[in-house]
């Protein structure tokens, strides 16, 4: 059998962490099959992809979603023509139309299913997840098999009585435990103590709701908690990241925004982080949370979206999520040393119960039973 992954949907977070994650897993379990993985340059040195496998390069893609669309569905066709590939990988919310092989797709993105959550967003941005919503619908139609990384993203997407697990499997994303040991430099770096700093990880979109977490500093400070609070991401919505600056000056509090990190930078900083918040509220299975608890964070979140199936006991829930409960939370935690140290401990645990390895196995028997069945 050959396997053809394309990775055009790779383009920044969990997309990249899954395919970077899961390509040595599937290579170790081949045996006589073969994989191609096509995607440009950068995507490449992104995912950093391991020996054993074919990388087509292609050209980058251009023009945006509908750039994309194009690529998809006229240049990939005739990629995947000229492979012989039996069958395509398309770990993406919509599937390649017309694709001349079949496919298996994997949903990422529920935020095109969750207009409560999603209803500040800009004029645009309500559009582009209006197409995301309606080219992911008629995809389920079109692929093979789907995959759900959570079972909560899965109800999302379709009704429970819909539900097919032969055709929609639930296959959870594993837990990346980053570095085994500190990094005192990236501290520096940043100029950070080591177990004094609370730590958010996530790119600015306005479904992420950082405003929450930037909102506690002045309520924090009023009960004497003036730790720094360090925001890793990158700003893709500029306008949000723009009102996230000018919020976090307001605030009275430090409050740094370091960009986007390296793996390694951010495990050092997930390691040595007093505390991690998490405060999106349209997430489908966080890698960045199953991070987090790999290095054993004492964590603090909410029930919003699929965080209670992710981290179950593990983590401290502001509940309902505003200001106000993550100060509350935050201050718990904080006044309390064997709370912290016992989140840390739960963390680990159930970070074990996420498995790359188990992730590979799953995806490639949902491969291989596409092709038998062909």
């Amino acid at each position: 059998m050959k396997i053809a992954i394309n990775t055009s949907c790779a383009v920044a977070g969990g997309a990249i962490t899954h395919l970077r994650r899961l390509l040595p897993e599937l290579v170790s379990r081949l045996g006589s099959d073969d994989i191609v993985v096509i995607g440009d340059a950068q995507t490449r040195e992104k995912i950093q992809p391991p020996s054993g496998l074919e990388w087509l390069e292609t050209d980058p893609i251009r023009g945006g979603l509908l750039g994309r669309l194009w690529f998809e569905n006229v240049t990939l066709r005739g990629i995947l023509e000229s492979l012989g590939a039996d069958v395509l990988f398309h770990p993406a919310n919509f599937a390649a139309f017309r694709s001349p092989i079949p496919q298996v797709i994997l949903i990422h993105n529920l935020a095109p299913f969750l207009p409560a959550v999603t209803s500040g967003e800009s004029f645009g941005q309500k559009i582009r997840l209006r197409i995301l919503h309606a080219l992911t619908l008629k995809s389920l139609s079109v692929a093979a098999r789907t995959i759900f990384i959570s079972g909560w993203g899965r109800t999302q997407v379709i009704p429970d009585a819909a539900a097919d697990d032969a055709r929609m499997p639930v296959i959870a994303f594993g837990s990346e435990h980053g570095a085994k040991s500190s990094d005192p430099s990236v501290l520096s770096r940043f100029g950070l103590e080591k177990d004094q700093f609370i730590l958010t990880v996530s790119h600015l979109y306005r479904y992420k709701k950082i405003e929450k977490l930037i909102d506690s500093v002045p309520l924090l400070r009023g009960r004497g908690i003036d730790l720094p609070i360090v925001i890793v991401g990158e700003p893709y919505d500029e306008e949000y990241s723009a009102r996230m600056r000018a919020r976090a000056e307001e605030s009275g509090g430090r409050i740094l925004f370091t960009g986007g990190l390296p793996a390694p930078a951010l495990a050092a900083l997930m390691l040595e982080c007093r505390q991690f918040v998490f405060t999106s509220e349209a997430e489908n299975l966080p890698i960045t949370l199953l991070e987090a608890m790999a290095c054993g964070c004492a964590i603090v979140t909410n029930r919003a979206c699929s965080m209670p199936e992710v981290c179950a006991d593990a983590v401290l829930y502001a509940d309902p999520a505003c200001a106000q409960t993550y100060a509350d939370a935050i201050e718990t935690l904080e006044s309390d040393s064997e709370a912290r140290s016992s989140l840390r401990r739960a963390a680990i645990e159930r970070a074990s119960d996420f498995s790359w390895p188990k992730n590979g196995v799953e995806t490639l028997a949902v491969l291989r039973n596409v092709m038998e069945a062909d």
